[in-house]
């Protein structure tokens, strides 16, 4: 027991070591190029907390395909979400499953935003308003640090709020 204590000990001491020699190296590296600090700070930081992983809903198709293949790779999610929320099935009963799965809202635009077409104020910070109203019917799903990727899922509902149409979009953003 006390062998177990004492490694345990050892094993401890070694980790604040590490991560005492790491702040140091960190400070030391922000005094010689303070940007190029905060990039990978901010980098190694967005590795630990970003999804690394597809959704799971998807990860057939995007494991199985070739990136870059939009209109096949958007078919079979769409298809994907069909088979698992049929036409008439209850909103609420997806919205709750994909949220569970790390699925969220789209925030609603800007207060600011300027519709397109209009004049845009000059010297004020502005974004153009969205042509639709999208963002209150679609869920997303991001993940990757290196490449940031996206899932989404539009859907349509009728009168009694139930799924009228469903699709989804898989986005390949911008690698580092």
């Amino acid at each position: 027991m006390n062998t177990l204590r004492l490694w345990l000990l050892r094993i401890g001491a070694s980790l604040l070591a590490l991560i005492a020699i790491l702040v140091v190296w960190i400070g030391i590296r922000f005094l010689v190029d303070p940007r190029g600090t905060e990039f990978a700070v901010g980098f190694v930081v967005a590795s630990f907390v970003n999804n690394q992983d597809p959704p799971l809903i998807a990860r057939d198709i995007v494991d199985g395909e070739k990136w870059g293949d939009g209109p096949r790779t958007d078919k079979n999610f769409t298809a994907i979400l069909t088979r698992k929320f049929p036409v008439g099935s209850p909103l609420q009963a997806m919205v709750d499953e994909l949220t569970d799965k790390g699925f969220h809202p789209i925030a609603p635009p800007a207060a600011n935003c300027v519709a397109q077409g209009k004049p845009v104020p000059t010297g004020a910070v502005y974004t153009i308003c969205p042509t639709s109203d999208d963002w209150k019917r679609t869920l997303r799903y991001e993940w990757g640090t290196v490449c940031g990727n996206a899932a989404e899922v539009v859907w349509q509902t009728d009168t009694l709020g139930r799924i009228a149409r469903i699709s989804g979009v898989i986005e390949e953003g911008g690698c580092l």
